[in-house]
């Protein structure tokens, strides 16, 4: 029953009682109490217990329905915390990636290289093999844009494009290997580590030109994937000394959002340690 319907009926009820005990007949002579009570006045007893029951009632119906108001807007807080929460880390990740890819791009102006792994500064002009600190030329740096992760579910397989670009200056491949690992939406990861060869002899790529790199998941998960982590792990040289440069980079590919981003060094440094993972052919 409503909150309304109880306050008409306890309106109307007290408007009979009034009525009903304004009348004088509502008790007898009779010495012992109970039996005082002519028809009349019963009927006003009942009424009044009819009444207090009601509004009882009545105080049960709007406690609940406060109740039931103070729960969902505890509800809304929390649901709007959340989003609250997950909109910051989410700005803080994507001003982070930023940061790191401008602080990666200057250290490689100055020949220095970031290494998330030892988290150490690496100067790529020394080196046990050749010595290029008069060379007018800058190191390549071998990465992985944003939009360079593609892929296409197929019938039986997924099918992966990896664009890598030379920044800086053309570089000559040696090798790269690629290792996979493949992250579920429930959580759990693939039990299959996947790792081959993308690249292996000399090869030539050209500054800013993407070279496309493809290769493959099979069979293809019957689970659905939330996203792939991807090691690149190589070498290369610049295309006018025999100075070796060391590609060790792990990129996130999310298959919602399809936007690449590096992993953090703590994870990095976690990937490369759980596979065992060298530059080695």
């Amino acid at each position: 029953m409503t909150e309304l319907g109880l306050i008409l009926i306890i309106a109307v009820l007290s408007l009979i009682l009034t009525i009903m005990s304004s009348n004088d007949n509502i008790s007898g002579n009779e010495k012992v109490w109970y039996k005082r009570l002519t028809k009349r006045g019963q009927t006003v007893l009942l009424i009044g217990l009819l009444i207090v029951s009601l509004s009882i009632t009545q105080a049960t119906v709007i406690n609940r329905k406060e109740t039931r108001k103070e729960k969902n807007q505890e509800q809304q807080r929390k649901t709007s915390d959340s989003i609250i929460s997950s909109e910051i880390k989410k700005g803080v990740e994507v001003n982070s990636q930023h940061l790191f890819n401008d602080i990666t791009l200057a250290f490689a102006k100055q020949k220095l290289k970031l290494d998330t792994v030892t988290k150490s500064i690496e100067n790529l002009r020394d080196s046990a093999k050749t010595v290029i600190i008069n060379s007018p030329k800058e190191d390549p740096i071998i990465i992985v844009r944003e939009d360079g992760i593609t892929h296409l579910l197929k019938n039986d397989s997924i099918e992966f494009k990896l664009n890598i670009v030379s920044t800086q200056a053309p570089c000559k491949i040696i090798f790269i290997n690629y290792f996979c690992e493949v992250n579920f939406v429930d959580g759990t990861k693939s039990n299959t580590f996947l790792a081959a060869t993308l690249l292996k002899g000399v090869i030539l790529i050209p500054k800013e030109q993407p070279l496309s790199l493809p290769f493959w998941i099979y069979p293809k998960p019957k689970k659905e994937i939330d996203y792939v982590n991807i090691a690149l792990v190589g070498k290369y040289t610049q295309t006018e000394s025999k100075k070796e440069i060391l590609l060790q980079d792990i990129y996130k590919y999310p298959f919602a959002t399809k936007k690449v981003s590096f992993l953090a060094s703590e994870e990095k440094a976690q990937f490369f340690k759980k596979y065992y993972i060298r530059n080695t052919l």
